[in-house]
């Protein structure tokens, strides 16, 4: 019995191992194909070399730059123009150009911005004052009309000292005038009242004097 129960055993065994190595070995599929089917063989077209694009050579700048480069990195091919615009702190732009075309010293060119002045510096005197005449008239706003203002009616000037005193100089002087004319003109009389006795009056004024005493002690003694 028990050799009976080893046999099964082996040959389950066995069974078991071919199945698993039918499983795991690669098996080559066919696929059916009609003899009679042509096969078209596709034609592969070979692409046509692509063409080099011809770089135009360049020459350099006519006018001579006036800065030399002392070190130029990250520039292989050193050739055509490099354009560089740089700021200043105070916000001035200002623009490099490099010709790497020129073989010279001076191949870096320094430019700034043209302005008016540049501009003007390149017309002739008459071209200048027509460009002036034109940006006059643009400039000149048109006339506004103001409507007319009340103007206070302007204070009286106070007296001026100066005038007030000229007006005193001028009455003496008038006054001074008339006086030395009134005594011109009466020098005669002047003259004889001076040659006359200065006592006649003075006997005249006792004699009333007297005269009004007497009259005075008559009256007393009547009454």
């Amino acid at each position: 019995m028990k050799t009976k129960i080893k046999d099964r055993l082996l040959r389950t065994v066995l069974a078991v191992t071919t199945a698993m190595c039918f499983l795991v070995s690669p098996m080559t599929a066919y696929a059916y194909v009609d003899p009679e089917a042509e096969t078209a063989e596709e034609e592969v077209v070979p692409d046509p070399p692509a063409e080099e694009e011809e770089v135009e050579e360049m020459g350099p700048l006519t006018p001579e730059g006036n800065l030399t480069i002392v070190d130029d990195y990250g520039s292989p091919e050193k050739t055509g123009k490099q354009f560089i615009t740089v700021t200043t702190k105070n916000g001035n732009i200002f623009y490099i150009i490099i010709d790497r075309d020129d073989q010279g010293e001076n191949t870096v060119h320094f430019l700034n911005l043209v302005d008016e002045r540049d501009i003007l510096s390149l017309l002739d005197e008459d071209e200048i004052k027509e460009l002036k005449g034109e940006t006059e008239e643009e400039e000149t706003p048109a006339p506004v009309v103001e409507e007319p203002k009340e103007e206070p009616e302007p204070e009286p000037e106070p007296p001026k000292k100066g005038g007030s005193k000229v007006a005193m100089i001028v009455i003496l002087l008038i006054l001074a005038g008339a006086g030395g004319f009134y005594i011109y003109s009466n020098r005669e009389d002047f003259i004889k009242r001076e040659k006359e006795d200065p006592d006649k009056d003075f006997q005249e004024d006792e004699e009333t004097n007297v005269l009004e005493k007497m009259d005075t002690e008559n009256d007393k003694s009547e009454d």
